[in-house]
């Protein structure tokens, strides 16, 4: 059923049906568990918009998914799990920096690369989401050891000074 306890019942199923699919290596079974647990956790927000703690944890399923996708060298899916967790931040600004945030952390395990375009675009976005929402931006942010491999980048510092 698609009532809010069970959906809220079949997230937490299916994220904690995830981690241990990845520890073992089972990367197709843990990719759908974590994609199980993110549209649980979709359906659970659409029947209550107001629930921050769903929010945040829409949040941790987004950021676990992509972090498992970059481990495996899933190039393409991680791309498409970083698009939709964008999409995700930006319709809940208090999640849009704490999402820069932890793109920033997981891209800081990648060395610099052609992937670390794909993390500055989603970046910038949502820095500048979050000036359109008026959420204000400290620069001291991009001193933040998590975006070492950002700060030269062009397009990021622009958003955050302007």
């Amino acid at each position: 059923p698609r009532d809010p306890a069970s959906s809220k019942r079949l997230a937490v199923m299916y994220s904690n049906l995830a981690a241990p699919l990845a520890a073992l290596d089972s990367s197709v079974e843990a990719v759908n568990a974590y994609r199980d647990a993110i549209a649980f956790q979709h359906q659970l927000l659409e029947t209550n918009p107001g629930d921050a703690t769903s929010g945040i944890n829409l949040m941790q399923l987004y950021a676990a998914l992509l972090r498992y996708q970059i481990e495996q060298k899933q190039w393409s899916e991680a791309k498409h799990t970083m698009t939709s967790y964008r999409h995700a931040a930006k319709t809940r600004p208090e999640h849009l920096i704490p999402v820069v945030k932890s793109i920033a952390e997981i891209a800081k395990a990648l060395p610099a690369s052609k992937q670390q375009e794909l993390f500055a675009t989603n970046i910038a976005s949502l820095f500048a989401s979050a000036k359109q929402h008026g959420v204000a931006i400290d620069p001291a942010i991009l001193e933040d050891e998590l975006f070492r491999n950002f700060r030269h980048d062009t397009k990021i510092r622009r958003m955050v000074q302007q």
